[in-house]
């Protein structure tokens, strides 16, 4: 579901992917069909929301309800963003893991909460 958001992402426009369309990105899918569209924060979008159905759904039904759903999150985001003067980056590629360092970091602090 992530690589398929990523593809919504990136082309930037409602997106339907439906049975054999979905083979790239899984096996068995010949039933199945999936609607994403990416939402924005001040226009630029940054991420993306799907459903994941079967083949045979109310299409129109499904499409305008995610684009009133993208813009909802988007309006949120972008009002919350600027309400408590937050920036919004969007993550660098590579891993998601802490480093070794990083990681010793954290386990050489003392715990937050302790027991008696």
């Amino acid at each position: 579901m992530r690589r398929l958001l990523n593809d919504c992402l990136k082309e930037d426009r409602l997106s339907l992917w439906i049975g054999s369309d979905l083979q790239t990105y899984s096996v068995a899918t010949d039933q199945c069909s999936i609607v994403a569209i990416p939402y924005r924060i001040n226009q630029v979008a940054v991420g993306g929301i799907g459903i994941l159905g079967p083949s045979r759904m109310p299409y129109p039904y499904i499409f305008g309800l995610l684009q009133v759903v993208s813009e909802c999150i988007g309006y949120a985001l972008t009002k919350t963003l600027y309400k408590f003067k937050v920036t919004f980056r969007q993550p660098h590629a590579g891993s998601s893991y802490l480093s070794k360092t990083d990681q010793a970091l954290i386990e050489a602090k003392p715990p937050l909460l302790e027991r008696d």
